[in-house]
Order: C-alpha cells, then sequence, then structure tokens
C-alpha cells in the first residue's frame, strides 16, 4: 500500500506526499527495494533530474535476481526513459559528442528492458506492452534525420490503449505528439495532445499534465475540442456509416487495435483495417484517435 501511494505521489506531483511515503518505506526489509527504486526514480524524473534516477535504475539492476527481475518492467522503462532524458538533456547543453560516454550505461538498461520485459516476466506487469515503451523511449536516443520518430510511440499508445493503463497511455500520446511536433505535422499532433491532456487531466496526473499543456502551448494546439464544427461535420457522416462500420467505430471509441477488433468481431486483422480506413475517410479525419474522439462525442 505504501509503494503505492509513493507511485501515485510522485505521478500526481505531491512531492511533500513521496518524501514521507518514502521515508516510511525506508523502515521496511529489503525485499522491497525493487519497488522503492521505481517511487524514487518516477519521482526524480518528473522533478527535471534524469541523472540521479538513471543512477538509480542502474544501481539496482545490477543486483536483480532472477525472481525479481521477473517483475521490473515498470523498472526496465523508467531506466529507458531516464537514459532518454539524459542524452537529450546533453544534446541540449550541447554536449552530443561521442555516444561511448553512455555505451555501458545504454548495454545495461536495454539488458534490463530485455529480460524484465522479455518470456520470463510475469504477465500482470503489461510486460508486451512496456517493451515497446522501452523500444519507444531508446529510440529516442536515435538523432538519424531519416529515423521515423513517431512510429515506436504509435505502436506504444496502441498496444497500452487496449491493456488498461491510462497513464502510461496518457505519457505515451505525450511522447507521440512530441515526435509528430518534431516532424512538423501539427495537424496529427493535435488530437493525440488534446486526448494526452484530457485523460492526464482527468488522472490528476499534474506533472505530466504540465507538460502537455507545455508542448500545446509552443506549438499554438488548442486544447479545446472544436465541438461545433466536428460534431456538426460528422454527425452527417455517421448517419453514412453501414452498421458494421458503426459497430467498428464503438471498437475504434473503446480504444481497441485492429487486431482486438478482428478478434471481437471474428474477422481477418486486414478486413477490420479496410472497415477502420472506410470509416476514417467518411468522417474526414486523419487517424483512428480522431475517430474514437468522434465515436465517443457523437455516442
Amino acid at each position: 500500500a505504501l509503494v503505492n501511494q509513493a507511485r501515485l505521489a510522485a505521478v500526481r506531483g505531491d512531492w511533500e506526499g513521496l518524501d514521507t511515503y518514502l521515508g516510511d518505506l525506508s523502515r521496511l526489509p529489503p525485499i522491497l527495494d525493487l519497488l522503492r527504486c521505481e517511487a524514487r526514480a518516477e519521482g526524480l524524473l518528473w522533478r527535471g533530474d534524469p541523472n540521479p534516477a538513471l543512477a538509480e535504475v542502474v544501481g539496482h539492476a545490477e543486483l536483480l535476481t532472477p525472481r525479481l527481475t521477473a517483475l521490473a518492467a515498470p523498472l526496465a522503462w523508467l531506466g529507458a526513459r531516464a537514459l532518454a532524458d539524459v542524452v537529450e538533456g546533453r544534446r541540449a547543453g550541447g554536449q552530443d559528442g561521442d555516444r561511448s560516454a553512455w555505451a555501458q550505461t545504454e548495454e545495461t538498461v536495454r539488458g534490463l528492458a530485455a529480460a524484465a520485459c522479455g518470456p520470463g516476466a510475469l504477465p500482470g506487469y503489461r510486460p508486451a506492452q512496456l517493451r515497446l515503451l522501452c523500444a519507444a523511449e531508446l529510440s529516442r536516443l536515435d538523432v538519424d534525420e531519416d529515423h521515423d520518430a513517431a512510429r515506436p510511440w504509435r505502436e506504444a499508445v496502441e498496444a497500452l490503449v487496449g491493456v488498461e493503463r491510462p497513464y502510461l497511455t496518457a505519457y505515451a500520446r505525450w511522447r507521440l505528439a512530441q515526435a509528430l511536433v518534431g516532424a512538423r505535422d501539427l495537424t496529427s499532433a493535435a488530437p493525440v495532445v488534446r486526448a494526452a491532456h484530457a485523460e492526464s487531466d482527468r488522472l490528476g496526473a499534474r506533472p505530466l499534465s504540465d507538460a502537455v499543456t507545455a508542448l500545446a502551448r509552443r506549438t499554438h494546439i488548442d486544447l479545446r475540442h472544436p465541438v461545433s464544427v466536428i460534431e456538426s461535420r460528422a454527425s452527417g457522416a455517421v448517419a453514412s456509416l453501414t452498421a458494421r462500420e458503426r459497430e467498428i467505430l464503438g471498437h475504434l471509441t473503446a480504444g481497441r487495435t485492429n487486431g482486438e477488433i478482428a478478434r471481437a468481431l471474428v474477422i481477418s486483422t486486414k478486413t477490420a483495417s479496410v472497415h477502420v480506413s472506410n470509416i476514417l475517410r467518411k468522417l474526414g479525419v486523419t487517424s483512428r484517435y480522431e475517430a474514437a474522439e468522434l465515436g465517443e462525442r457523437l455516442g
């Protein structure tokens, strides 16, 4: 219970509460060190201190037994996130230089991600989804101009929306929006920013909500949904959808992937994809996220 309270305090920006819970946790047995490490690392990251967060994760990764590694998928994500934040901070400070400076740390983080999110991981920790999240974080180390920065984040979002992890989904959407803004695709970024803000605000995840708001402010993206324009345009379009397309729009609104829709309706994934493409065309939107927003607004 203390660990959960500490994690909640970290994602809500309750620093006084976090320090209190971590103080209580420090008096409990060493078996809880993994969970203590996660809470400390998350708090440090949202406080803007990725270097000590990275040191915390890397130092603990060297002490994990195989049994504890099976529980460490969240720690692997925090390590990948901290490493990416550190490297991006070095670049921003003009210290891009030699990648060998963090090669050993990167190897440790990648090894932790592979082990903690691999076949031996406990399913309850969502290792498949966190493996994609780790891969997306580590893709931030790549500065190749031909690198599609949005693709791994889009894959992470699609994986997370179907497993009821709203905080991680909102976080991944924020990163996806950053990648889209970096690619100068503000049209696609706008609905993703709005979705990330709405969810983080609903959860009371203040540091994340503040980060999304700052991104919207820098890019002049209006966080208010353009209700009147969208609904007036889409209400007639929804009427033109077939019964099957309306059914699939309902699945999109629930955040399901094409594969999940296919399994639910006993159709092929390719057929589900064709239906989704038709829905986007008829609604006049460019992404499944926009279609989902419309579906939710129009009931």
